[in-house]
């Protein structure tokens, strides 16, 4: 079986560096975890205090599976920074939060990192 492109050493630490560059004072672990039934696209776990993305939520070429990681792993580390846990919510309440928050969020990072529009940009669009 080939290595897929990002279990190569370099990209891997390369992608878990990047994320971990926008975390700032937040204590947060990344990991890539490409099993669907782990990690269906990226989570922010505030309890476990990790951030996990797939890179392969998105079908596509490497290149453009490799942008979409980049864009999945600003989405999340933007929930580490400014998403509030909201702890004992029903699902549906957590649900619509996640749902809010995540164009919330986009902007923020975009505005304050512009380095990340283009990959928040790609995964807006796909």
């Amino acid at each position: 079986m080939a290595v897929r492109w990002y279990q190569w050493p370099s990209i891997e630490r390369q992608l878990v560096t990047y994320g971990k560059s926008f975390l700032g004072p937040y204590a947060f672990a990344v990991e890539l975890e490409d099993d669907p039934n782990i990690c269906l696209s990226g989570v922010c776990d505030f309890a476990r205090r990790t951030i996990t993305v797939n890179p392969r939520a998105h079908p596509g070429p490497p290149r453009t599976q490799y942008l979409l990681t980049r864009g999945l792993l600003v989405h999340e580390v933007g929930h580490a920074r400014y998403t509030t846990p909201r702890d004992g919510a029903t699902p549906v309440v957590q649900q619509v939060t996640n749902v809010l928050e995540d164009e919330r969020i986009e902007r923020i990072m975009g505005g304050q990192f512009w380095t990340v529009r283009r990959a928040l940009t790609a995964l807006t669009r796909h």
